[in-house]
């Protein structure tokens, strides 16, 4: 007959089983407090990010349902445009004779006084051609719909990139130097930049499953 026997002190190896799991009861709380925590950073990120949706004109009005970079490109976009030096300029007006006090109020530096927003869009879409609006750094932040029908992009496929991102690779230099000298002439304070007039090329959106980049030349002016 065969027979087994067993020696030693069982009670330490006991311990060590008891503090092994305690050690994994221990972690297994720590990754499940990460992943909450990170569940309800995504769930905020989320709500920020449905919140521009609703509220950015640039997301809103889109004819497609846009990704979240999407949104938040637009969204970055719409605020460059909003604080821009062409945009709005606040200064102190008085209300009336009855109050002494002073408030704010905004004018358009680009927009003359006699023109409304109704005829500048009437004016936009007369243009044989299509507008673009950038930062002094080259960031786009409008584009006209028209531009569609000249390089296939929608508008919301251009705004919030760089232009250098649709230049041909030679015309960049250019384009750069004449876009920095305007955008200066403009911080001095000068409400209009000496009118500009060059040439580049464009990038043309890509035909379905065309891996060939063509680009139109275009006058700026």
């Amino acid at each position: 007959m065969m027979m087994a026997f067993a020696t030693g002190d069982d009670t330490h190896s006991s311990d060590h089983c008891m503090d092994q799991m305690k050690d994994m009861s221990q972690n297994r709380d720590i990754r499940n407090m990460r992943n909450m925590a990170e569940k309800q950073r995504r769930d905020k990120l989320n709500g920020y990010i449905n919140d521009l949706a609703n509220t950015v004109p640039l997301v809103t009005m889109s004819a497609k349902r846009l990704d979240k970079t999407s949104v938040l490109r637009l969204s970055a976009a719409y605020l460059r445009l909003n604080k821009t030096a062409l945009s709005l300029k606040k200064r102190k007006s008085k209300k009336s004779c009855h109050h002494s006090s002073a408030t704010t109020s905004d004018h358009q530096l680009w927009r003359p006084n006699k023109f409304r927003f109704n005829h500048l869009r009437a004016l936009i879409e007369s243009v044989e051609g299509f507008i673009v609006v950038t930062t002094g750094l080259g960031k786009i932040i409008y584009v006209s719909h028209s531009v569609e029908n000249f390089l296939g992009h929608q508008n919301i496929e251009m705004i919030g990139y760089s232009l250098t991102s649709f230049l041909h690779p030679n015309d960049v230099d250019l384009v750069q130097t004449q876009i920095q000298t305007a955008h200066q002439q403009v911080s001095k304070g000068s409400q209009t930049s000496d009118k500009i007039s060059f040439q580049c090329r464009l990038r043309e959106k890509n035909q379905p499953r065309s891996e060939v980049i063509t680009y139109q030349m275009v006058q700026v002016s």
